[in-house]
């Protein structure tokens, strides 16, 4: 079937996947990054470079732009505040999650080598 722009913005592309949390007692949910979060992501790394690798919080941001509730809204009112939580928590448990969000946003574990040479 070919595609017309009416389609391509009715596909439902942006799907919640359920992440079993045990740690925290239950589960959350993950959703793909947008186009433009992607963007925002790449954008943002590279202008907060920390002595040659990622910068500090890219993990916590990261996961606080992707981490929904069941219904599918974000988990924290801001980036940053998400931020400052997830990077209270333990690193084990969010990196977990991390790499499950970075695969399901299309991320290549290539890329994240690539963030922390920039």
């Amino acid at each position: 079937m070919s595609l017309s722009k009416e389609l391509i913005i009715q596909a439902e592309d942006i799907v919640l996947e359920e992440v079993d949390v045990p740690e925290w007692g239950g589960s959350v949910f993950l959703v793909p990054m947008t186009g433009t979060e992607r963007a925002e992501v790449e954008i943002e790394n590279s202008k907060h470079i920390d002595n040659g690798g990622l910068h500090k919080d890219f993990r916590d941001k990261f996961l606080a732009r992707t981490l929904r509730d069941a219904q599918g809204r974000r988990m924290f009112d801001t980036i940053e505040e998400g931020a400052e939580i997830l990077g209270k928590k333990s690193g084990a448990v969010t990196n977990r999650i991390f790499d499950k969000s970075w695969k399901l946003s299309g991320f290549r574990n290539e890329e994240i080598k690539e963030f922390e040479k920039n």
